[in-house]
Parts: structure tokens; C-alpha cells; sequence
């Protein structure tokens, strides 16, 4: 019988210990981001939004293609106000409330790091009954008043068990008055809901005020710090550009991926906005658009660099630019380990100051006695 050759032989057995090492990489990378993702998920959701953690664990952290986060064993820590998850006692992810700025993932950072950055907002109340939306004693002409109850009763009806809504909040104003409102079990109207990607418009917001402070333009470039020898064209992405996602920057937006670069970004990076801007330049600034997180959070260092000062500054930039102006205040942004915002995704806030802030939009910022913004000319 012929044997094959010792060098095939040998590539062979090369090959073969090659993949064997990437599938234990890939399970690695996925043990990883599974306990930092229920880590996450289920501390803010008992710290910042006082959810039972029994609702947490049952209904956002072990249904549809979450259910092998079931084998991933969570333990909070009330005194210590940690959540720290592990897959079979060998990969751990901790993450850390701190009152007012919300839960952290603790990864680049000691945890005595983290908790000593100034936090402001410790001492704030998360309350906003006092800027609720004035209820309106009758629905304006011409609603359907009969139209309108079925639309909200569709939101929380499940006609296909395997594909639910899971509906939480459903909140419909108009012309500044409440006209209908609807809440899942287990949820109210002072339950703070993740906004996930709606927390980029924030971010585009408070861009806003500081480009009418005149504190920036659209055009300014050289925000991307990590620009290396001359001629990294890196420095000539401008603030518009990355507003629009469409600075050139590689970034890959798969959230089933455990290796691509929002996954990392969110569930193994201290400093994401350093992650972000540290990826190369795949094409010229404004030739395509790409929906990429890490613009954003660039987006958020660029706001703490304008700030200046403080920890503290930083962190309260947002309730004294905005959100305390449009009694946003139940808003929770949440920063990373490096205490940069995570804006692309990490804002907390109750359905009614999620519609405050869409009313604001609405009105295009003005005419809602924010004094946020001021129209041009």
C-alpha cells in the first residue's frame, strides 16, 4: 500500500493542528462575548431599569438564537452592585454599576480604575414626573379613537409564537400632549428601556449643540488621534463624514459574528472609541456609506475631548446640554472602562423621555422651550 510522501505528511499535520487551533479560537472568542453580553444585559437591566432578574434571565437572555446564553451561569453581587458571568467556571466577564453613569464592562481596567473616575450624576434622581407629557383630556380631530386602540393592541399581540414582539412600551404623542400609552408585563412608565441604536441620535444632538456653540464645524478633521507617519488619510475624515458613516473606515457591523468588529467593540474593548479609530482606512472619506457603531463612539471621544476638564464635565455634558433641558432626566448613557460614552448603543431612558427626545427632532430642536438650539439666520 503507497503512503503518501513525509512532507504532504507533514502539511497535513500542520493543517490540522492550524484547525484545530482556529475552531478552539472562534469557541474562545464566543465563550468571551457570551458572558460579557449577559453580563452586560442582565446587570443593566437589574441595576439601571429594577427589573427582576428572573424576567431578565428568562425573557431577554435565553430566547431565540440566545439560548445557549443559558449555559452561561451569572451571579449578581447586590453589595458590591456587580453582575460577573462565567462559561464553565474558566471565562469570566464582570460588569459594574456606578449610580447615575450605569453599568461598565470591566476588561483593559482594574475595577478600582473604573469606580475612580468622578461621577457627578451619583447623587442625581432618575425621576421625571415633574416633565411628563401633559395627558390630553380628549383625542384631537381627526383621530380614530377606535383606529388608534387597535394599533396599540397589535403592538402587544402575539400571533406567531415562534416569532414574538415582546413588546414593552408603546408611547404615541401629538403636539406635545400624551394621546396614548401601553406597557408590557413587568414594565411602566418609569422602567428605563436600552435604546440600542436610537442612543446615535443622542449623540448627533449633542454634536449639535456644540457645533451652534461654535466649539466645532462640520468640515474640522484631525479627530482621529491614532493617525500614525504623514500621509495616514485617516486625518482628513471630517466630523460631517463621520456623522454620515462615511469616513472610509473599515468596520464590519455582524452581530451573529463573534469575531467581528462590533462584537469585539462592545463586549471586549475598554477604550472602543481607540478600537474603532484604530481600524485602517478601506476606501477615500465620502465615497461610500457604511453603518458602522465605532464612528459613534469616535463621535463620543470627539465630545470629550471638546469638553475638556474633567471626568465630571464629561459626564455631565449631556443632562446640562440636553437632557435635563427637554426633562429627559431618567437618561442613563453609559460609558466603557476608558469612561468615554458608549453612543452607539448604551443610553437607557423611559418611553416617555424617548418620546421627549423624538419631539424634539419633531420640531427640528426648536419651539419646545428646551433651549437647546437656536434656528439659523
Amino acid at each position: 500500500m503507497a503512503t503518501l510522501p513525509a512532507s504532504i505528511l507533514s502539511g497535513l499535520s500542520i493543517l490540522a493542528v492550524l484547525l484545530v487551533w482556529a475552531v478552539l479560537y472562534v469557541l474562545w472568542r464566543t465563550a468571551l462575548l457570551a458572558a460579557a453580553y449577559k453580563a452586560k444585559i442582565l446587570a443593566s437591566s437589574v441595576f439601571v431599569a429594577q427589573r427582576k432578574p428572573e424576567a431578565v434571565l428568562t425573557e431577554d437572555l435565553a430566547v431565540d438564537n440566545l439560548v445557549l446564553l443559558r449555559y452561561v451561569q451569572a451571579q449578581i453581587d447586590w453589595q458590591a452592585q456587580s453582575v460577573t458571568a462565567s462559561v464553565l467556571g474558566l471565562i469570566q466577564r464582570q460588569v459594574i454599576y456606578r449610580p447615575g453613569l450605569g453599568c461598565t464592562l470591566v476588561v483593559d481596567l482594574p475595577e478600582a480604575k473604573i469606580r475612580q473616575q468622578a461621577n457627578p450624576l451619583a447623587s442625581r434622581l432618575s425621576a421625571s414626573s415633574a416633565f411628563d407629557f401633559p395627558t390630553a383630556a380628549a383625542l384631537p380631530a381627526p383621530i380614530d379613537a377606535a383606529r388608534l386602540a387597535a394599533v396599540v393592541e397589535s403592538a402587544f399581540t402575539e400571533p406567531d409564537s415562534k416569532r414574538q414582539q415582546r413588546s414593552r412600551a408603546l408611547v404615541v404623542a401629538q403636539s406635545g400632549q400624551l394621546i396614548a400609552e401601553r406597557y408590557g408585563p413587568g414594565f411602566s412608565a418609569d422602567t428605563p428601556l436600552l435604546g440600542w441604536s436610537m442612543t446615535k441620535s443622542v449623540i448627533n444632538a449633542l454634536m449639535g449643540v456644540l457645533v451652534q456653540q461654535g466649539r466645532l464645524s462640520l468640515d474640522t478633521c484631525g479627530l482621529i488621534a491614532e493617525c500614525g507617519e504623514t500621509g495616514d488619510r485617516r486625518d482628513e475624515v471630517t466630523l460631517d463624514q463621520l456623522l454620515r458613516m462615511s469616513s472610509g473606515l473599515q468596520f464590519s457591523e455582524i452581530y451573529s459574528n463573534p469575531l467581528s468588529n462590533v462584537t469585539k467593540m462592545l463586549f471586549s474593548r475598554g477604550d472602543m472609541a481607540a478600537y474603532a479609530a484604530n481600524r485602517s482606512l478601506e476606501e477615500a472619506p465620502s465615497v461610500h456609506w457604511s453603518y458602522a457603531s465605532g464612528t459613534t463612539n469616535i463621535l463620543c471621544r470627539v465630545i470629550r475631548q471638546v469638553v475638556g476638564g474633567t471626568d465630571a464635565d464629561y459626564f455631565a455634558f449631556p443632562h446640562q446640554a440636553l437632557f435635563d433641558k427637554i426633562g429627559m432626566t431618567s437618561a442613563v448613557l453609559e460609558p466603557d472602562a476608558s469612561g468615554t460614552f458608549v453612543g452607539s448603543s448604551y443610553l437607557y431612558a423611559t418611553a416617555r423621555d424617548w418620546a421627549k427626545f423624538g419631539q424634539l427632532y419633531l420640531q427640528d430642536g426648536v419651539g419646545t422651550g428646551s433651549g437647546c438650539y437656536q434656528r439659523a439666520g
